[in-house]
């Protein structure tokens, strides 16, 4: 297990040097000077066991482990693992084989959200026999999943009917929630349904996440969304609330959580996580962190993304991240990630 020497921060691409991002520091609002160096046409799809996971317009997936997250240095050194391609080319289309006279017929424009979320199972350089990169294909609607140095190509699991939202591995096993809030596990030789009931709601449902609580729980959390256009700022997007729920295991049921303590949760599509507040000076309890998820960036009417500490007892918006609005432009396709890091930063 990795041990947390901060609460979590955004990786966020730089306004400066067009291949690097940045750390955001939430609790200080402020950005830090090491700096990750990743090529411009990598997206970020998930952060788990201390690597992030990146894939490019060849739908390639790679492994970064971010080491050197030391005082006094500028930039972050990493250690890589190239994974084969998700999506063989010539699906949507061949980059260096496209016979198109149109410039925009060379790209897709759906690559950048072609892998919708990705996990890990285990570190793949200390627990290389365990360990299993697992996607949720957007464009497809499969599950695809891979081996690290075993496998030369993905397994594929066909989901078109269930349009999975967020994926989790839970005690050896993997979760996965669709679009109408059914929990499903897999034991990566068949699925079986856990939940068939689904949680209805009067209110439109934007998100859907599953996380780990502090204490063992598995949580699922529902994020209510407005959306909106105006012909001055286009399409606009607000969270209104988040609603929380425990599985009961034993009763197959999901069960409302009206608090969490003193336990905060870090959201987004990309990676999510939950810390216990107290162990970090400043972090809210019994509060939500979350960014805006992988839908087109636009602006709040106020100039701001819709990223905020949400308030679980008074069931408000405290405040949104005041982070440099030259920022979100380079969002577009590059949406921030949460990531736990475990070395000095300072």
């Amino acid at each position: 297990m990795l041990r947390h020497h901060h609460a979590p921060m955004l990786f966020i691409p730089s306004e400066e040097e067009e291949c690097t991002w940045i750390i955001y520091d939430i609790i200080n609002n402020k950005c830090l000077e090491s700096k990750l160096e990743v090529p411009h046409n990598k997206r970020f799809c998930g952060s788990s066991e201390g690597w992030l996971v990146a894939t490019d317009i060849n739908y390639e997936v790679s492994l970064y482990k971010p080491y050197s997250f030391l005082k006094g240095e500028k930039s972050v050194e990493n250690i890589s693992i190239q994974l084969p391609s998700i999506c063989p080319k010539g699906i949507f289309y061949d980059s260096e084989n496209n016979d198109s006279d149109s410039d925009d017929d060379l790209e897709d424009p759906n690559f950048d959200f072609y892998i919708y979320r990705t996990i890990i199972t285990a570190d793949p350089l200390e627990n290389s026999d365990d360990c299993r990169v697992i996607a949720i294909i957007r464009g497809s609607f499969e599950l695809a999943l891979i081996k690290p140095g075993k496998n030369t190509s993905w397994t594929k699991i066909d989901a078109r009917r269930l349009q999975f939202r967020d994926i989790l591995y839970y005690n050896d096993q993997l979760y996965d929630i669709d679009i109408e809030g059914r929990l499903m596990s897999f034991d990566f030789r068949d699925w079986k349904y856990i939940i068939s009931t689904k949680l209805r709601t009067s209110d439109f449902i934007g998100r859907r996440y599953l996380v780990k609580s502090y204490y063992g729980d598995l949580l699922q959390v529902e994020r209510h969304i407005e959306f909106w256009y105006n012909e001055i700022n286009g399409h606009q997007r607000a969270t209104k609330k988040f609603k929380i729920f425990k599985l009961d295991f034993e009763n197959q049921k999901w069960v409302e959580v009206r608090s969490l303590g003193d336990s905060t949760l870090f959201l987004s599509d990309n990676s999510s996580i939950c810390v216990l507040a107290s162990n970090f000076v400043g972090c809210q309890p019994n509060c939500i962190y979350f960014t805006h998820d992988d839908d087109t960036i636009s602006s709040h009417p106020n100039g701001l993304l819709d990223s905020g500490i949400y308030n679980v007892e008074t069931k408000s918006v405290l405040f949104h991240f005041s982070m440099d609005s030259t920022i979100f432009a380079k969002m577009s396709g590059r949406p921030p990630i949460w990531v736990v890091p475990t070395l000095n930063l300072y």
